[in-house]
């Protein structure tokens, strides 16, 4: 078996579609200390991160549009050593899945 390199992966996607979101400004701290461990916008859907063994707030923010306010989500999360977490976070945005023709 092939070790894990990354023990977080987030997926960020529109509520309802499942349209896939980029440009997501994501922070995540360390949720005893409170300290930044990362802050990152994201240029695709999936963000993969190195996080030791513990326990962590993701904050997530999307801006739709110029003179939007941001959307912002909040997870708590525990990472444990040698084990991947997959979370999804979806926005309430009007992005749709486009069909091919």
């Amino acid at each position: 078996a092939l070790p894990i390199c990354y023990s977080f992966w987030l997926t960020t996607a529109t509520k309802g579609s499942g349209a896939y979101l980029a440009s997501v400004e994501v922070r995540i701290l360390n949720a005893r200390t409170r300290q930044s461990v990362l802050e990152h916008t994201m240029d695709g859907p999936w963000l993969f991160v190195a996080l030791p063994a513990g326990r962590y707030e993701v904050e997530a923010s999307l801006r739709e549009s110029t003179g939007q306010p941001a959307q912002t989500l909040k997870k708590t999360l525990t990472i444990r050593a040698g084990a991947l977490r997959h979370t999804f976070l979806y926005f309430n945005t009007s992005d749709e899945v486009g069909r091919e023709k």
